[in-house]
């Protein structure tokens, strides 16, 4: 019926360790995890359960959390944003360097951190991006990026 199937509690467990090494924050377990042929994570409000979906008809199911990676988790925009309170490869940009990643382009940068990162602008947080060999490498979907 739906193109997700539930993760099982090893599933997840191993879902939220991993957020816990790459950004340093206790994910709340307040959500089902599902996850997709592709590696997407989605996280679906444990209230779904007091609705009857066979009355309803429904494609998919859940908010797209983030995408399991052989190298970590690479977190959606609004993925980052329910990780706000990471404390740990958050990277935040400048005016400039934000307007540049709001466009789609990647971002040089003197960090000698490597991996995922959640990037954030002030108060903003708008996604994730790979760190490698000081450059940031945007993965903001060209669908919401801003026109050049």
């Amino acid at each position: 019926m739906f193109r997700q199937q539930p993760m099982n509690s090893k599933e997840v467990n191993r879902v939220l360790k991993q957020l816990k090494e790459q950004f340093d924050i206790d994910f709340p377990k307040d959500y089902y995890f599902f996850k997709n042929n592709k590696g997407r994570v989605f996280l679906i409000s444990k209230r779904l359960k007091d609705i009857d979906l066979e009355k309803v008809r429904v494609n998919e199911l859940g908010l797209y959390f983030a995408t399991i990676e052989k190298d970590g988790i690479r977190l959606s925009i609004e993925g980052s944003q329910l990780l706000k309170d990471a404390k740990k490869n958050v990277i935040e940009l400048t005016e400039e360097q934000f307007l540049e990643w709001l466009k789609g382009y990647d971002i040089e940068l003197e960090d000698e951190r490597q991996g995922y990162m959640i990037i954030k602008h002030k108060h903003y947080f708008c996604g994730s991006g790979k760190l490698k060999e000081n450059k940031l490498f945007n993965f903001v979907p060209k669908s919401r990026r801003i026109l050049k």
